[in-house]
């Protein structure tokens, strides 16, 4: 027969939401589904509807690939939002969390990066201020340096771990334990010639 409008679609659908059971009309993969809490009536008025979909994309999805799939979904959603009426213009997305994560991790990042456009400047103050020799702090910066992009470098090439949550964390570490390390031999380094030691390899040794 004809399908119901208005105030008679809305009373089907209540009956809909009261009487239905979900696991009919779900796949298995979505047989937690609710119509209790998809299809909201507040004070008898019709007020949200979700509507869940399946995808290929894993939970453990890599930020450099999820990032792409979420940005995908939202184009798709604003596309589709501009061609309703103004009822139906609150349309959201969500995936559980898993699409936070993906900013949070995008923070990190953008975070890890201005952090260490910060500390190379710094570190190089500091091991100029504590050597009083530029050439083993030009050195001693480098050396900061290839710790982190050796051990980042490992984590892509040998793990083939792509730049998330967890690695942005790891790289601010390696670069507070690098400056730390490569701090304090430069410092011995150049301490080395009042306890005796005047060649480099002496020196070095000392250190």
């Amino acid at each position: 027969g004809m399908l119901p409008t208005g105030e008679d679609f809305e009373a089907k659908l209540l009956e809909f939401r009261t009487k239905a059971k979900a696991w009919n009309y779900t796949s298995e993969v979505l047989s937690d589904s609710s119509y209790e809490n998809m299809i909201g009536f507040i004070d008898g008025k019709l007020r949200y509807v979700t509507i869940r979909i399946r995808s290929t994309m894993a939970r453990d999805t890599p930020y450099s690939k999820g990032i792409e799939i979420r940005d995908l979904l939202q184009g798709w959603t604003d596309a589709r939002v501009t061609e309703m009426p103004e009822s139906l213009k609150s349309m959201k997305y969500h995936a559980y969390g898993i699409f936070s994560q993906y900013d949070l991790a995008s923070e990190l990042l953008a975070g890890l990066f201005s952090g260490c456009a910060i500390a190379a400047p710094m570190a190089f103050l500091v091991l100029l201020a504590s050597t009083t020799n530029l050439i083993v702090a030009v050195y001693a910066v480098l050396s900061v340096a290839c710790i982190v992009f050796c051990v980042l470098g490992f984590c892509k090439s040998a793990m083939d771990w792509d730049l998330g949550i967890g690695e942005a964390i790891a790289g601010v570490i390696v670069i507070g334990y690098s400056v730390d390390y490569v701090v304090h031999l430069a410092h011995i380094y150049c301490e080395a010639k009042y306890h005796g030691c005047h060649t480099r390899e002496e020196r070095a040794e000392f250190a």
